[in-house]
C-alpha cells in the first residue's frame, strides 16, 4: 500500500517512528523518559543491551522493537580513537556491520594506535593488520586535527542524526536484503518461475555505453578582499587508486599578492566537502 506521503509499508514506518524514540533515549540518557525507563527496565545495564522482558509494558516493547532497527544503523565516529576497539566495535563505513572483514592485530587494540601524531592514518600499520578492502574504507574516514572524543552516529544521514525518513528507507533496504538471502525453497520457486517457457521478447543491445551528460562549472574570477584584509582560497583532489588526498591553500591580499600558501598530500579517500574542510583547517594552522 502506498499513501499520500509515499510510504509503502506501515510496518517499516511504525518501526522507524519507534526507532526515533530509541534514538532520543540513547542520545539523552539524562532525560526524564530515559531515567524512568532505566529505573524500571535497565537499572544495571545500558539502554542498547537492556532486555525486553516478558511482562514489560507495550511502550517498552515498542521502543525495544525500534531499537532493533536503530542498532543496525549505528556506528562509532572516529575522534581520537581511544574508545574504539578495532576488532569488535562498529566503526568502518561502507560495510554492512561496520566491522573489519579481516583484522590480525590484538583484539583489544584501539583505533588510536593507527593514527599518527599529525592526525593522519598510519598506512604501514593499516596495511599490516587490515585487509585491502578495509584499508580503503578506513581511509574514507576523516580525522580531526583537534583531539575529539569518539561518538555514536547514525550512518544513514549526512548529519549523522537519526531521522524517521532515513530509518524507514533503511528498514526497507534490510527487508530487501533478507529477501535476497531467503530460504532454499523460495530460491527454488523463483528458479522454477524464471525457467518457465514463455514467449520471448525482442531485446536490442549495443556495445557502446549511452552518453553521459556532464557539465563543467564556468570559471569564476577571483574577487579581491577589502583593503587591509586577506582572503584564503582552498582546493583539494583525491587519487582513488593510491588513496591519497591532495590539499592546497593560498592567502592573498587586496592587490592579489600571495601572502602565504601551502600544499600537502595526506592519506585518505575523502568526500569533496571533507577534503575542502581538511584544506581549510591546514590553511588556518
Amino acid at each position: 500500500m502506498e499513501g499520500g506521503m509515499g510510504f509503502r509499508s506501515y510496518v517499516h514506518f511504525n518501526q522507524a517512528l519507534l526507532a526515533k524514540q530509541a534514538w532520543r533515549i540513547f542520545q539523552n540518557p539524562t532525560s526524564l523518559l530515559s531515567r524512568i525507563l532505566k529505573a524500571q527496565y535497565f537499572s544495571t545495564f545500558d539502554f542498547m543491551s537492556a532486555r525486553k522482558g516478558g511482562f514489560s509494558s507495550m511502550t517498552w516493547q515498542g521502543i525495544c522493537w525500534g531499537r532493533e532497527l536503530l542498532a543496525q544503523g549505528l556506528r562509532l565516529k572516529v575522534g581520537n580513537g581511544t574508545q574504539i576497539r578495532c576488532a569488535s566495535d562498529p566503526w568502518i563505513p561502507d560495510t554492512s556491520i561496520f566491522t573489519a572483514t579481516f583484522y590480525s592485530g590484538h583484539p583489544h587494540t584501539t583505533v588510536s594506535n593507527y593514527i599518527t601524531s599529525e592526525a593522519d592514518w598510519n598506512l604501514d600499520l593499516l596495511h599490516r593488520d587490515f585487509s585491502s578492502v578495509d584499508v580503503a574504507n578506513i581511509l574514507k574516514i576523516p580525522l580531526s586535527i583537534s583531539s575529539t572524543t569518539d561518538i555514536w552516529i547514525w550512518n544513514n544521514t549526512t548529519t549523522s542524526d537519526y531521522t524517521v525518513q532515513s530509518g524507514y528507507h533503511f528498514a526497507c533496504s534490510l527487508k530487501i536484503q533478507h529477501f535476497a538471502t531467503s530460504s532454499t525453497s523460495e530460491q527454488s520457486w523463483w528458479k522454477t518461475f524464471w525457467g518457465l517457457n514463455l514467449p520471448s521478447k525482442q531485446v536490442s543491445s549495443t556495445n557502446k555505453a549511452p552518453p553521459i551528460a556532464s557539465s563543467v562549472a564556468a570559471h569564476q574570477p577571483w574577487r579581491s578582499p577589502p583593503c587591509g584584509q586577506l582572503m584564503m582560497n582552498v582546493d583539494a583532489a583525491v587519487d582513488t587508486t593510491q588513496n591519497r588526498t591532495g590539499i592546497g591553500s593560498i592567502v592573498r591580499d587586496s592587490s592579489g599578492s600571495v601572502v602565504a600558501a601551502i600544499s600537502k598530500s595526506i592519506a585518505g579517500n575523502l568526500k569533496s566537502h571533507e577534503m575542502e574542510a581538511k584544506a581549510l583547517c591546514h590553511g588556518l594552522q
